[in-house]
């Protein structure tokens, strides 16, 4: 099987310096990136989705260690994620930064929700000094949107 970053990198090369919609599928998994920008190295990432099926024989804590697997591996993204809030009945789990990055506006972070049913959305959001939170992007390599890509499917799909 390919790697999901061998579909991926060949697409990102190719993606318009304006905002755009990427779609890779790869066996039973999809992936869909939305950059705000794109530039021959890097691009300023806004969403990340993907779904993948839902390996009912990995129990709830299995699916908390491979978040958590998660977390550690992911020391290449500008801030650390951290597990925040859990919903057992809901399988489902909230991945932020923390601490997230301060800005002069503000502050702006990572948040990650994953389902264990096979569906999970990386975003960049951003705060003002009042609190309040709205859709931003962050600028990351290639190289990294494509690991982060590999890291979920090996950790999720696998």
């Amino acid at each position: 099987m390919q790697t999901m970053s061998d579909k991926l990198r060949p697409l990102l090369e190719q993606a318009p310096s304006d905002a755009s919609t990427i779609l890779v599928t790869e066996g039973e998994v999809e992936l869909e990136i939305q950059l705000e920008k794109a530039g021959s190295l890097a691009g300023e990432l806004r969403m990340l989705r993907m779904e993948f099926p839902e390996d009912k024989s990995v129990s709830f804590a299995d699916f908390q260690e491979r978040c958590e697997a998660l977390c550690q591996k992911t020391s290449y993204l500008p801030e650390e994620l951290r597990i925040m809030e859990e919903d057992q009945a809901g399988e489902m789990l909230l991945i932020r930064s923390d601490p997230p990055a301060s800005t002069s506006a503000g502050s702006e972070f990572f948040e990650l929700q994953i389902r264990k049913r096979g569906w999970l959305q990386l975003s960049r959001l951003a705060t003002d000094e009042n609190g309040s939170r709205q859709d931003a992007s962050v600028p990351l390599t290639k190289q990294v949107i494509c690991r982060f890509a590999d890291d979920l499917q090996e950790l999720f799909s696998g």
